[in-house]
């Protein structure tokens, strides 16, 4: 009688690296905590533990999918779901890519009511994108709706996903050249759902800070972040803050920014609307 194979199977050693699969489970706190240091310290330590994290990182890309029927010469058309991503300009007509970190940070910019639905990335497909769009591509933008938002050439985001080899000039700078932000453009206007909470806590907190003259509320699109334009009489930055903090609360997913009103303000943001608060005017 033949003897059975009592050779058991080696279990393999190690654990299975966990698949992410929901955009409401990417997370990347570490990539998030070195972002901060990288506002203030761009050096070249912080460039190359930048790129290493975003190497690995899982990441969200905002898109909007729809299922379209396809034919193929005399075959039957089938449905094929075709996934649009969201892209944002900038004033020179280059277009730049948004990522995001995780979901906290893409609600900043775009709402379920836009239709975005997160897609999970990594570098590499980040890299093939911006390569199969040629010219018409600029980079990529990471956590744009956050006032430290970073911008990516896309020479850069070749070299962070392992595409492109730096050229041997650049060997003594950073991983990650720093070079001036490019401006997402934007426009400034009313809010497509005007945050009337926000409206009463900023009016009742001016009226009682003596130096400050009038504010006035505009929506910054399309990063959707509500811009507060405050007149004084004393440019005290406390007082920006004061109004930012009284703001936030009522800012749901978005975010809020308080500047001084000044010609620039004024001509860019302001465009001859009424104040929300006016000193002179008690409602």
């Amino acid at each position: 009688m033949a003897k059975k194979n009592t050779k058991k199977k080696k279990k393999s050693s190690g654990s299975a690296e966990v698949k992410i699969t929901e955009p409401s489970s990417v997370v990347n706190p570490e990539l998030k905590e070195i972002l901060k240091q990288a506002g203030s310290d761009n050096s070249p330590e912080t460039q190359m533990r930048l790129a290493a994290a975003l190497r690995s990182a899982k990441l969200l890309v905002p898109a909007k999918t729809e299922t379209v029927m396809l034919q193929s010469g005399t075959l039957k058309p089938v449905p094929v779901r075709r996934v649009n991503v969201f892209l944002l300009n900038t004033k020179d007509g280059k277009a730049f890519l948004p990522v995001f970190t995780d979901m906290e940070e893409l609600e900043k910019s775009f709402k379920k009511e836009d239709g975005a639905e997160p897609q999970i990335y990594t570098m590499k497909r980040v890299d093939d994108f911006l390569r199969k769009g040629g010219d018409k591509f600029g980079g990529m933008v990471l956590n744009p709706g956050t006032q430290g938002h970073l911008m990516f050439p896309k020479e850069s985001v070749s070299v962070i996903a392992g595409t492109a080899i730096p050229v041997p000039q650049a060997a003594q700078q950073p991983a990650v050249p720093a070079p001036p932000v490019p401006e997402i453009h934007v426009t400034y206007g009313e809010p497509a759902v005007y945050p009337t909470r926000m409206d009463n806590a900023v009016y009742d907190l001016c009226r009682g800070i003596e130096s400050v003259s009038r504010v006035w509320l505009k929506e910054k699109k399309p990063l959707r972040t509500i811009v507060l334009v405050v007149e004084s009489d004393v440019k005290d930055d406390s007082i920006l803050q004061q109004i930012q903090e009284t703001a936030m609360p009522h800012a749901k997913d978005g975010s809020v920014e308080a500047v001084w009103y000044d010609t620039e303000a004024e001509e860019k943001i302001v465009q001859g609307a009424f104040a929300m608060y006016d000193r002179e005017i008690d409602l």
